[in-house]
């Protein structure tokens, strides 16, 4: 598909925009979704290194819910969880709007 858009005269950035990054779309899609879902539960660092830090400034919504959970206060634990899994959600929707291929 380069070979042939080169032979039509398309320079490199046509090139890349209607022949690579199309082709390029699902890896980016499913990228994008992992990364969307890791960054929503980031928990061993904050943990780790700081424990949720100076007055919670490095807590993750991950590390709310496992503190949260091992303090006792299981409703606060699941509506937390229940955050996690709607916003994983909403935004995996969106990405998937966004960068669905278009016919």
């Amino acid at each position: 598909m380069q070979e042939a858009a080169a032979l039509d005269g398309a320079g490199w950035w046509r090139r890349l925009w209607y022949v690579t990054l199309p082709l390029l779309l699902p890896t980016i899609l499913l990228v994008s979704v992992l990364l969307g879902v890791f960054f929503l539960q980031v928990f061993d660092e904050p943990y780790l290194l700081t424990k949720g830090g100076p007055l919670g400034t490095t807590e993750s919504v991950a590390l709310f819910t496992y503190k949260q959970f091992g303090f006792g206060d299981y409703g606060l634990s699941s509506a937390a969880s229940f955050v996690i899994l709607v916003l994983v959600g909403v935004i995996s929707f969106v990405q998937f709007r966004l960068l669905r291929p278009r016919t």
